[in-house]
């Protein structure tokens, strides 16, 4: 009887301890200054999880030097958490949601919990060196708040290293960084187009052909500052070069941490075709290069193509099917600084279409195109500015698209 009594209390021991472990927690800390520490986590049902951060945030006097550089909630070391199916915001440390804490100035914390449905999620924690410079009451510079973050020096950013922390109890199962990073590989595989992983001053362009006509939902994030598109993407049909969506800045919507960081999303039908996919960037503010806060969703930087169940079928989509009469000539790619000569030769008179992307302000193109005749120097053709029309993102950007006989 003695023994049996052992056994039922060992039974019973061993239960709670498999239960209490099927809750696990997901911790994040000791981020450094421009630094996003990412993980992720499942729930198996719905469930209300634990939230405990710490990180920094000005109060919402604090004044800015540029808007678009700085997140819209005040908040330089925070956290916030996606879910990976969607990628949309389920929640994130602001200034109302946190209260003043720890041993320096600017440290905040949220304590709370969080009701979420069944799924698969990302948590991240960043930090970024504040650039910001607080007012006082009569709208005047605080020489006093000025010199306080003159003088904070190495500790008050070790401080915010130490205490920083994202820790989220009560979930199933959790995932370090590289899984993460490989479950959003996962996702843009299965994309029909995904033009991610991009670098600043970078141009991508992927193509298709669609045999069937089909239902698409479209993903992109990028840059907008002062209602200009710096890094963004557009879609061209193949074989008239005609856009069929392309990301205006009237058309986005705040993607997260600094205010230029904007995000499209949008259903797109299209028609059998040829088609490709374009993203360009500028010369900064893209993954690895940030100089702003990031957006919530860093790594999807760029542009997604993802066909709609039910309304698109996976077999129609093939690798892009070059016109049966060959381009004469095609230069891309054109990098700063640079000079590229190509020849071709016509037996006979020919109508050609000619369509050209270069960059041109105050009626001047500075990045151009022309053609001319090899033996007598001949200018036959040339990307003037008045021969040109905006090409999309910022004004700067001219596209020419003709023919000439």
């Amino acid at each position: 009887m003695k023994s049996a009594y052992y056994l039922a209390c060992l039974l019973l021991f061993s239960t709670g301890f498999l239960m209490a472990q099927g809750h696990v927690s997901l911790e994040l800390t000791r981020v450094r200054f421009d630094e996003i520490k990412v993980g992720g986590f499942d729930l198996r049902q719905p469930r209300t999880i634990r939230i405990d951060a710490v990180g920094g945030g000005y109060d919402n006097v604090a004044k800015k030097y540029n808007e678009g550089f700085h997140d819209r909630f005040n908040m330089f070391v925070y956290a916030w958490i996606l879910n990976a199916e969607s990628r949309e915001l389920v929640w994130r440390m602001t200034i109302d949601n946190t209260q003043k804490t720890g041993p320096v100035e600017l440290m905040r914390a949220f304590t709370g919990d969080l009701n979420l449905p069944a799924g698969r999620y990302e948590a991240y924690l960043y930090a970024r060196r504040p650039r910001t410079i607080i007012f006082d009451e009569g709208g005047l510079p605080s020489i006093k708040e000025i010199l306080k973050r003159l003088l904070r020096g190495d500790e008050w950013e070790e401080a915010f290293k130490e205490e920083s922390l994202l820790r989220i109890s009560g979930v199933d199962e959790v995932y370090s960084n590289a899984e993460v990073l490989q479950q959003q590989r996962d996702i843009q595989s299965r994309a029909v187009v995904a033009i991610n992983d991009l670098t600043s001053s970078d141009s991508r362009e992927k193509r298709f052909t669609l045999s069937r006509p089909g239902e698409f939902q479209i993903y992109a994030v990028g840059e907008v500052l002062d209602n200009q598109v710096y890094d963004y993407g557009w879609i061209l049909e193949e074989d008239r070069r005609q856009k069929v969506w392309e990301m205006s800045s009237d058309k986005s919507v705040y993607a997260g941490g600094a205010n230029k960081n904007q995000q499209w999303r949008t259903t797109l039908a299209l028609p059998a075709g040829n088609y490709s996919v374009h993203y360009m960037t500028d010369g900064s503010h893209a993954p690895g290069d940030w100089n702003a806060n990031p957006p919530y969703d860093p790594a999807f930087w760029g542009v997604m193509l993802t066909g709609i169940p039910g309304k698109f079928d996976p077999g129609s989509v093939a690798e892009y099917q070059k016109p049966a009469q060959p381009r004469l000539l095609e230069i891309t790619g054109v990098g700063n600084q640079r000079y590229i000569q190509e020849g071709f030769t016509l037996s006979r008179q020919t109508t050609v279409r000619i369509y050209a992307l270069g960059e041109g302000s105050g009626r001047r193109m500075v990045d151009y195109g022309w053609i001319e005749n090899a033996y007598t120097g001949e200018k036959i053709w040339e990307m003037t500015y008045d021969r040109t029309r905006h090409a999309g993102g910022a004004d700067k950007n001219r596209m020419a698209d003709e023919t000439i006989v």
